[in-house]
């Protein structure tokens, strides 16, 4: 069927910084509400996340340890008139899903970080994620989002949830080193252990991703 979507969001953010002891304590949240037509069904859905961190800024390797919870609504019945599946319209799935396997469409996210930099030139970071459905009523998604204004291309894969909510644990590496002031090296390696919304599908129970990339930094007047 041709995409026939019509919503609004309407969210808000709190952020900031403060000094205590060697380093400085960091908080975030946000929210977003949306409303609006989702196939000629109303569209309620909700989006929240909290997160907190403390940066030790007067040691060496500065290291930053920070934790929070992200959740995005999901649908509740496939039989009533409401939908209830947060669309994140302007998807940026990597501040979430390094390893992409998921949206941030009926999700529960509670996770921890952990970054550090020996040097200027080196960062390095490590996050472990707790991942579940918000409903096991609706689907695990997986995507980058809309793309076109019209047509059959929606932007989003589901698979069924095998009524599970516990899609499985995440954990990720990365090391960034800038060769130069203009390029850059960077290494990510993530591992996914899969929980029964993903074996009541696939034979396997884990995924690996992993890449090595160089950026390049052209300066503009």
């Amino acid at each position: 069927a041709a995409v026939d979507v019509g919503l609004a969001t309407l969210g808000g953010a709190v952020i900031g910084a403060y000094p205590a002891g060697s380093g400085e304590v960091d908080l975030l949240g946000w929210t977003a509400w949306q409303a609006g037509d989702w196939y000629g069904q109303d569209h309620r859905a909700v989006a929240l996340a909290a997160e907190a961190g403390y940066q030790w800024t007067r040691t060496s390797w500065r290291p930053w340890v920070r934790g929070g919870l992200f959740r995005a609504s999901g649908d509740e019945s496939a039989a009533d008139d409401t939908h209830g599946t947060f669309f994140p319209l302007l998807p940026t799935v990597r501040r979430f899903s390094q390893t992409t396997a998921y949206s941030t469409m009926n999700l529960n996210d509670l996770f921890v970080s952990l970054q550090a930099r020996p040097r200027n030139a080196v960062g390095l970071r490590l996050d472990v994620h707790r991942l579940d459905l918000a409903s096991a009523a609706d689907l695990w998604y997986a995507g980058s989002g809309a793309t076109l204004e019209s047509g059959g291309t929606f932007g989003y894969a589901g698979r069924r949830s095998n009524g599970s909510k516990r899609l499985g644990t995440s954990i990720e590496a990365s090391a960034d080193v800038a060769v130069t002031p203009r390029f850059s090296l960077n290494g990510f390696l993530g591992w996914i252990k899969g929980g029964p919304v993903v074996t009541g599908t696939f034979r396997g129970d884990h995924l690996w991703f992993g890449y090595v990339e160089s950026v390049i930094t052209f300066a503009t007047r």
